[in-house]
């Protein structure tokens, strides 16, 4: 029991690295967070992803749309149309 609780708080700390990281200024780290994200399965990333559809670089904008069609989220059906 414990183990599960340490791994899912280990887990939760990991959604909010990645979700700060979406904004860091260098595209090559928004872009790892961004699918990094994909990888956590959590649904706090889906409107963070949303908004790093809009991002300057297009390797991000690539890796946002790429999660978010893999966390099969019903909020990223408009967005990524």
């Amino acid at each position: 029991m414990l183990l599960t609780v340490f791994v899912t708080s280990v887990m939760a700390d990991d959604v909010d690295k990645w979700i700060q990281d979406l904004n860091d200024p260098s595209p090559s780290v928004r872009e790892s967070a961004a699918l990094a994200l994909e990888q956590l399965h959590d649904s706090r990333a889906v409107s963070p992803l949303i908004k790093a559809l809009k991002d300057e670089n297009d390797g991000v904008r690539a890796s946002a749309a790429f999660s978010l069609g893999k966390l099969y989220d019903s909020r990223a059906v408009s967005p990524l149309i």
